[in-house]
Parts: C-alpha cells; structure tokens; sequence
C-alpha cells in the first residue's frame, strides 16, 4: 500500500530538485553571459578608438611633405605601413569583438565602424603613395604590397 506513495513522493522530490537545478543553471547562464557582454563592450571601447587613432595616423603622415623627408623617406613610407597594419590589427579586433553583440545596433556599429575606417585608411595610404611617386620616390610603390 504505501510503495506507491512513497515512489510518488520521491518522483515528486526529484522533478522539483530537477526544476530548482534548471532554473539555477538559468541564472548562472545569464550571469556568465552578461560578463561576456561587459568584457566585449570592454574590448569594443578599446578597439575602436585605436582604430580612430590609427586612421588619424595615418592621415598625418599623408598631410605632411615627402619632400620633407629627403633624408629618410624610407622611415616615412615604413612609418605609413606600419600605421595600415596597426589599423588592420585593431579593425580586425573590434569587429570580432563587436559581433557576439546580442542588439543589432552594436553589432553594425562594430562591423562598419572599423571596416570603414580601414577603408579609409587604404585609401590615405594610396593617397600617400602616389604623394611620394610624385616628388620623386618611385619605390614607395612598393610600400603597397608589404601589408
């Protein structure tokens, strides 16, 4: 007579043990993923303004004279390199940061974001480039297969 209240009552025990360790394994989840969420926001607020400073760089270096820089045009054009791949490195960062955003705003923010600046930025180098070809630095051409 009394087994089969005593399974009931056990079955019952279990399926609310099961539940509590469910919903605990909920609230762990939620708890890991919004720390996932600061660390990239983390990663995001730092990428992106790398990027920025990178491009500005950039910019710089394509403002200023190659003719300027006669006795070390080398440094110069390494200089521009340099500051592409720094800017391909920290785009790269803050897209892979920025997709395992969960709202999409974030996500467009940090793809665009950075791919339009690297965008830019190849463009600032072509610009620099062709500034150096004309003043007379035909070899800075080769500058554009090193990154």
């Amino acid at each position: 007579g009394s087994f089969g209240i005593e399974v009931a009552d056990f079955l019952q025990k279990e399926q609310e043990e099961v539940e509590r360790e469910k919903s605990l394994l909920q609230e762990r989840k939620k708890r890991i993923e919004k720390e996932l969420e600061k660390e990239r926001l983390r990663r995001l607020c730092l990428s992106i303004p790398s990027t920025a400073f990178c491009l500005s760089f950039l910019v710089l270096l394509t403002y200023e004279d190659p003719e300027d820089y006669e006795a070390s045009p080398e440094l110069h054009c390494l200089a521009l390199v340099l500051g592409l791949v720094g800017l391909c490195i920290c785009s790269f960062i803050a897209q892979t940061a920025g997709l395992r955003f969960s709202g999409s705003r974030w996500k467009k923010l940090a793809y665009y974001a950075p791919y339009g600046c690297f965008v830019l930025g190849g463009l600032t180098v072509i610009i620099a480039i062709v500034r150096f070809v004309m003043a007379g630095f035909w070899w800075a051409v080769l500058a554009a297969g090193l990154p």
